[in-house]
């Protein structure tokens, strides 16, 4: 929800908006810094870790207390998830859906 309602204002296209749904932080859509911050979430939610590779290129953007927020950023929203699943919270009816899986516009 919060993609797709801030997402746009702040200037999320609609392909990097498609890409944080069905896509990768591989994507040619973001800009290395992005990239690392799309990777710092998919590795933490796979594996509860970060790589050592992963701390360079984080390291070659942030300095370690912003690092840090990013963490405790995706941990927060981890715990959000577990809490709207665990106790089946309907969406809210305003906010808008995720893109479904077609390929975005050019």
């Amino acid at each position: 929800m919060h993609a797709i309602a801030f997402g746009a204002p702040l200037g999320l296209s609609e392909t990097r908006l498609h890409s944080t749904v069905h896509g990768s932080w591989s994507d040619p859509c973001w800009e290395p810094e992005q990239a690392s911050v799309l990777r710092l979430a998919d590795e933490l939610h796979r594996t509860s870790t970060i790589s050592d590779e992963l701390w360079r290129a984080l390291g070659s953007h942030f300095d370690e207390q912003q690092i840090l927020e990013l963490i405790v950023t995706a941990g927060w929203y981890h715990v959000i998830a577990y809490l709207c699943n665990g106790l089946r919270l309907d969406d809210e009816d305003w906010a808008p859906a995720f893109p479904p899986s077609r390929a975005p516009a050019a």
